[in-house]
């Protein structure tokens, strides 16, 4: 996997973490994962960025 389909995949993550399961909102556990998901993509995204530096 690329590190731009690893972007394209977390960022899709966050897209199905963001759709609450009840349909309302977003329980609190569920939040903990958006969360945390989003800040997956970001720790992602600072690698990303640091390796096209390199090249």
């Amino acid at each position: 996997m690329t590190l731009i389909q690893e972007l394209k995949f977390w960022t899709d993550v966050i897209e199905l973490a963001a759709i609450p399961a009840d349909g309302e909102c977003l329980t609190p556990t569920e939040q903990e994962v958006l969360s945390q998901t989003c800040r997956v993509l970001a720790q992602t995204a600072n690698y990303a960025a640091d390796q096209m530096e390199k090249a």
